[in-house]
């Protein structure tokens, strides 16, 4: 093989092998939600520049080399998700960070409420400051009066306050604060300085073993007119990097610091799963500790995390001691062989006994007069009854009478529907929809019967389907459907009078009219 091509090809598997092993390192388990029954649902983000939507079926929960759940349950986008996001912002206000960086900062994190930056409803703020020691502003807020009012309060340190930058110290005591006040939330840290730290008592390690074990990421913003520190294995850069954040320098992006902080935020946010776990705990045995998730879409991304906390243990089946011998082995084969054959025998008689039932119902006679086998005598609201032909072409039209399985529907019953759907909640609330067909369907494409104005619902999300006389609630959505508060994804459930489905941010109830 020509030299040059081979040495070609070892540099691209070299490269590509560094990659994958990289998002190994990134794949970030910040947060787990166990408030459900037999449910263990992980916040995962995915490494920055995989830019794809995983499915469920990508998802492995894993006991170290043990598989708990081969697939997830379900998964949905973080900010499509009823979870609170709490972010702490700790902004650096020592003397190397003049007074137009710090206006500039301050409007950039205003920014954030007044024009609704994440596009989410449920989210909590706090910030602190930093320069020879940590400067605490009580409280989380999602209002932008009470949010405006601390950031206007940040101001540069001057004289013997400014000589000190306590970065290491801002942030251990921003993750003991996280941890005491939001411990069961999607929590993060967002770090806006020029990355120095002097006079700190705490160290770098030390700063990042807490923000793992507690699934904190932290993520940077470069400022500041001396930015040489920043950059380094134990600066902000190496800080972001060693616990899962993201860290952005504006100056070497042409950016200011509002792009910075909006980019930062919503690079995680588009980036960040709900993935939900169902399987039977078994609450007698110890919880189980650094539980394993892997993520692998296709053959070439295989990267995993693990959670430093602990979820519920889950039920083992004892294995059977029995040691099967040689006899024993052909017999249990030739069994297997036998219970094949019945089920398909036993498989072959019903359908036949399906076709020969279908062969069976009554017929329609072209000419308007039914069939003598038909007992009723009014016509069937779906019969097909063809104009009349002469009596020497006289054929007759072999088609099914088809009748709907739920009384409500019948033609007696067609212009007073008996169940209806009204918004309870979301840019509709107020209006109601009968449900007079025998699918009803759902979503923001116009050719639903119930079109909903809600950019969180797909463009064909459920559907409502009367069979055997029940109400069928089927979702066809990414993202899922709830139903009551519990979560289905592409199945079906029965629902009746009294229920609350919620598609996107939209709430409906089930109504007798």
């Amino acid at each position: 093989m020509n030299k040059k091509l081979s040495s070609g090809i070892s540099l691209f598997l070299f490269i590509f092998c560094f990659c994958i092993s990289g998002l190994t390192e990134q794949l970030q388990i910040d947060t787990v939600y166990k408030d459900k029954a037999d449910e263990v649902s992980f916040v995962v983000t995915l490494p920055p520049g995989l830019e794809i939507s995983p499915k469920s079926s990508d998802f492995q929960l894993l006991d170290g080399s043990k598989v708990i759940k081969k697939n997830a349950n379900a998964i949905e986008t973080f900010r499509g998700s009823n979870r609170d996001l709490v972010l702490l912002f700790n902004v650096d206000v020592s003397g190397s960070i003049n007074k137009a960086t710090l206006k500039e900062t301050q409007d950039a994190l205003i920014n954030i409420l007044s024009e609704k930056t994440l596009q989410k409803d449920k989210y909590q703020f706090g910030v602190l400051s930093f320069a020879d020691k940590v400067i605490n502003f009580p409280g989380f807020t999602d209002n932008q009066d009470t949010f405006t009012k601390s950031i206007r309060e940040l101001k540069t340190a001057r004289g013997k306050k400014a000589q000190n930058t306590v970065l290491f110290e801002a942030i251990i005591d921003s993750l003991n604060r996280l941890e005491q006040h939001k411990p069961n939330e999607y929590r993060r840290i967002l770090v806006i300085s020029d990355g120095k730290d002097e006079g700190s008592t705490e160290a770098f390690d030390t700063v990042v073993n807490l923000s793992k074990k507690l699934g904190i990421p932290i993520d940077g913003i470069a400022i500041g007119r001396d930015r040489r520190q920043f950059d380094g294995t134990d600066g902000l850069n190496g800080l972001a990097k060693a616990t899962g954040g993201r860290f952005i320098d504006p100056r070497a992006e042409s950016m200011s610091i509002k792009e910075a902080v909006t980019r930062s935020l919503n690079s995680f946010i588009e980036n960040t799963w709900i993935v939900h776990f169902r399987y039977q705990s078994d609450t007698e045995k110890p919880a189980l500790e650094n539980a394993q998730i892997k993520f692998s879409p296709n053959e070439t991304i295989d990267i995993s995390a693990v959670f430093s906390g602990n979820i519920p243990a889950p039920q083992v089946n004892p294995p059977n001691p029995r040691v099967e011998s040689g006899n024993d082995k052909k017999f249990n084969q030739s069994t297997g062989y036998w219970a094949i054959g019945i089920l398909l025998l036993i498989t072959l008689i019903f359908i036949v006994w399906i076709i020969r039932r279908n062969q069976e119902k009554p017929d329609v006679i072209d000419n308007g007069k039914i069939d003598p086998i038909i007992k009723s005598k009014e016509p069937i609201e779906d019969t097909v009854i063809p104009a009349p032909q002469s009596q020497s072409t006289r054929k007759i039209d072999r088609r099914h009478t088809v009748i709907s399985p739920d009384p409500k529907l019948n033609h007696s019953y067609a212009d007073k529907p008996g169940i209806a759907l009204e918004i309870i909640e979301g840019s509709q609330a107020g209006q109601k929809f009968p449900i007079t067909k025998s699918t009803f369907r759902i979503g923001a494409n116009t050719d639903n019967d119930l079109v909903l104005l809600d950019n969180y619902v797909s463009r064909n999300h459920a559907s409502l389907s009367y069979v055997n006389g029940q109400l069928l609630l089927t979702d066809q959505s990414r993202n899922g459907t709830t139903i009551n508060g519990v979560l289905i994804n592409n199945d079906t459930s029965i629902i009746t009078p009294g229920d609350e489905i919620r598609v996107g941010n939209t709430s409906l109830k089930v109504i007798e009219m």
